[in-house]
């Protein structure tokens, strides 16, 4: 059993019966980093499912580039992330926020540049840097 099957199973509730139907919309792909899934001004008209690395779906804003969220698994939990990155930034402060991301997602610290994060938790990255050392010395 392939990830996806186990994904859509699992957390999709599709029925044996329609499994392989389903499968047949998805071919592997390999994208490199740096390499864009969809680009500005294109229509989507694929599936994705990803095994493996992060993806960071953004959109340009006032010429700089808005991060709305970075995944593992796409789609899966796009929709409760957003609700929660909505009310996150509509009822925590900056502080809060960060210290959100951390205990829920430690490692993307680690794995994606500071700037998308902050970005992605509504501030600069200069404040993100702020928040960090406060947290750090305390």
């Amino acid at each position: 059993m392939t990830g996806l099957e186990t994904c859509l199973r699992n957390h999709m509730g599709v029925p044996e019966e329609d499994m392989q139907t389903l499968l047949s919309f998805f071919k592997p792909t390999t994208l490199e980093k740096g390499d864009f899934y969809l680009k500005k001004g294109r229509i989507c008209d694929n599936l994705s499912f990803h095994r493996s690395g992060l993806m960071r779906v953004f959109a340009p804003y006032q010429d700089k580039e808005v991060t709305q969220w970075i995944e593992r698994a796409l789609v899966l939990h796009c929709f409760s992330f957003m609700e929660t990155r909505v009310f996150s930034l509509l009822s925590m402060s900056a502080d809060e926020r960060y210290q959100y991301l951390q205990d829920q997602n430690p490692d993307l610290f680690q794995q994606v540049p500071l700037k998308y994060l902050a970005s992605m938790m509504g501030m600069t990255p200069e404040s993100l840097s702020r928040i960090r050392r406060r947290s750090l010395q305390a």
